[in-house]
């Protein structure tokens, strides 16, 4: 009995080599599904890392979209509506929401194509001239708030345009290089931008001369020292609020002719 329960034991018990070949299944099962796992788990961390940049979400934040707002300003280099805009308005405004715009500074004026082309401006050449060195600004400027705190400067006493120690002390404060812009305003280069930067002004109805636009709708105008726009157009806080409003959730935010 004792001999028997030995065989059947013996015969029960896996051999060494059945031993190998389980081994070496339970090992080729491991090297194939393992890199899967892998790079199942990297797939799924790359699509959440790239819809979170598409949404503006990152890990511990809550969800927010956002996007750059078109804000956009049209003046005339010796206007005193221009000069009162910008300094009672839009700069103000621009500096609380400068991450949340694409901010732009346009010019208004008139462009002829014959005899030749050129560009015609409401207060004449002098304020063309200054308009050339403003738009001039725009492109050889550190950044879009260099050239807007530039232009508020001038139009401070925007009689004096384009007067050169006028131009010379507000590139000096504002970080401007007044050789580069001089040089461009004097050049075709000054005239090409001046020209494509009022046919833009008349390109979307921007006629007057200070005319704000946000997210590519009139949002208020100035002239003849007033507001011209629904009451509280006017005032810096509700322009940030509106923009804030718009780069948070457009789609919801209400729209302006």
């Amino acid at each position: 009995m004792e001999k028997q329960s030995n065989e059947s034991s013996i015969t029960s018990s896996p051999t060494h080599s059945q031993t190998q070949v389980s081994r070496l299944h339970s090992l080729l099962q491991y090297c194939v599904i393992a890199p899967c796992l892998v790079l199942a788990g990297i797939c799924f961390s790359s699509f959440g890392f790239a819809d979170a940049r598409q949404t503006g979400y990152t890990h511990g934040s809550s969800y927010a979209a956002t996007r750059k707002v078109p804000f956009e300003v049209h003046i005339e280099s010796r206007c005193p509506d221009a000069r009162d805009c910008l300094q009672k308005l839009v700069a103000p405004a621009y500096w609380q929401v400068e991450d949340k715009v694409d901010f732009r500074i346009s010019y208004v004026g008139e462009v002829w194509e014959k005899p030749r082309r050129e560009v015609t401006c409401q207060h004449g050449m002098n304020e063309c001239k200054g308009n050339k060195l403003l738009v001039c600004s725009e492109k050889h400027a550190d950044s879009i708030g260099d050239a807007l705190d530039f232009n508020t400067c001038v139009l401070s006493d925007y009689e004096r345009v384009p007067d050169e120690g006028l131009i010379k002390e507000c590139a000096q404060e504002h970080n401007i290089d007044y050789q580069q812009i001089s040089d461009c305003a004097n050049r075709e280069e000054g005239l090409e931008l001046l020209i494509s930067s009022v046919e833009r002004s008349v390109a979307v109805n921007a006629n007057a001369s200070c005319t704000v636009r946000v997210d590519d709708n009139v949002w208020c105008s100035r002239d003849n020292y007033e507001w011209k726009c629904p009451p509280g157009r006017g005032v810096v806080e509700n322009l940030v609020e509106e923009i804030r409003k718009l780069s948070e959730d457009g789609e919801d935010s209400t729209r302006y002719l």
